[in-house]
């Protein structure tokens, strides 16, 4: 054991630091087990992302870099996590984006945001949403029910109208039919869906990789992807075929 069973909550490490809960505090400890930031704060991210996480304190969140310091003050309500230079902040009801010298580059205006990725993000007016650029323009007007992150050129979407999922490009056209029960981002060019309560993986043209017949599934990383069928959980490649144990 080369980190001692002492803490009460831990994470998975990410840039030479994961994040510890001790005495119902958070801090974070490097690869050795060095706690280089003691565990003073009311909760904090995850893991650092583009050097900084957000940390929290007398019920406001903020952002800290690896060595401990507060570089964005502990001010706001709510904050997401920093991806492509921007990470949105919450205040008094209203969401927008800072940059990593706490700068507002974007307006606290919209009821939801999502992080950044492909330079775009969505975000929420009203009741729908739609996408800006890291300017700040809205590129897709709002129209609808969820937008997530853009991957490999497509970005999943939920209907206005029922939880179904389909997916768009950035000229904002439906390129994926919205008719799928539940689906994933994309990932290594492929995306989970789910479709007569079956889950297969779709290419980035909108066809099948793997047609409907898995009871779940999850993301491709490094060329494979973990599925389940009949209670058994086992890996597959782009193909379908079962990872075999030599592999």
């Amino acid at each position: 054991i080369v980190i001692p069973c002492i803490y009460e909550k831990a994470s998975s490490f990410k840039d030479n630091r994961a994040r510890f809960m001790l005495n119902g505090k958070y801090g974070f400890v490097d690869n050795t087990g060095n706690q280089v930031i003691p565990a003073t704060y009311q909760d904090a991210g995850y893991s650092f992302s583009e050097g900084l996480v957000s940390v929290k304190e007398n019920g406001r969140w903020g952002f800290m870099n690896k060595e401990g310091k507060i570089v964005i003050p502990c001010v706001y309500d709510q904050v997401g996590y920093f991806s492509e230079g921007l990470a949105s902040v919450s205040l008094k009801g209203k969401e927008g984006y800072i940059d990593q010298k706490g700068k507002k580059v974007i307006p606290l205006k919209y009821k939801s945001t999502m992080p950044f990725s492909e330079n775009w993000a969505a975000v929420k007016v009203k009741d729908t949403y739609g996408y800006i650029d890291n300017k700040g323009k809205m590129q897709i007007k709002p129209t609808f029910g969820i937008g997530f992150k853009f991957a490999d050129g497509l970005a999943k979407v939920k209907s206005t109208n029922g939880w179904v999922y389909g997916y768009v490009n950035k000229y904002g056209k439906e390129y994926i039919p919205i008719i799928y029960t539940n689906a994933g981002d994309f990932s290594e060019s492929a995306a989970y869906v789910e479709y007569n309560k079956k889950y297969g993986y779709l290419n980035t043209y909108g066809s099948y990789l793997i047609a409907p017949k898995y009871d779940y599934a999850y993301d491709f990383s490094e060329g494979y992807a973990l599925v389940k069928l009949w209670n058994k959980y086992f890996f597959i490649d782009k193909s379908g075929n079962k990872l075999s144990p030599k592999e």
